[in-house]
């Protein structure tokens, strides 16, 4: 399976996330007289199982075994992805394979455009803000 690191994680969750919100939104537009909760879980269960292929691969570039990767079924999801985000991978070579290659702009670009779009939006609301106060 590899292994895959924080940068790449990052990425390939974002960009997972960002068809999986698209895929929702073809199917309840071209669709709508469907029920979309079915549309939703289906979209939901394709994502999960997608991620934990990722997730799985991360647990890979820390050295622990994949079957960590059902620890991303609980309630601590978010707490377990900050982590996986977070925690460094190993150096060198591991029993899963050799460390990924340096991650190029755009990789980290795509891996960071949430915390982008969310500082964005911080001063675009602050400034917003201001000028009705004024």
């Amino acid at each position: 399976m590899g292994r895959i690191d924080r940068i790449r994680f990052l990425a390939c969750s974002n960009i997972l996330f960002a068809a999986m919100v698209a895929a929702a939104l073809i199917v309840m537009t071209l669709a709508p007289e469907t029920n979309s909760a079915y549309a939703g879980v289906a979209v939901g269960v394709a994502w999960l199982l997608v991620s934990l292929k990722f997730v799985a691969q991360r647990y890979h570039d820390v050295g622990a075994s994949g079957l960590w990767s059902l620890m991303y079924l609980t309630p601590g999801q978010p707490f377990i992805f900050v982590l996986l985000a977070l925690v460094p991978g190993s150096q060198g070579s591991n029993k899963f394979g050799d460390p990924n290659p340096d991650s190029s702009l755009l990789l980290k670009t795509i891996a960071l455009a949430p915390l982008f779009l969310v500082a964005g939006l911080a001063v675009w609301f602050q400034t917003e803000f201001e000028i009705n106060l004024g």
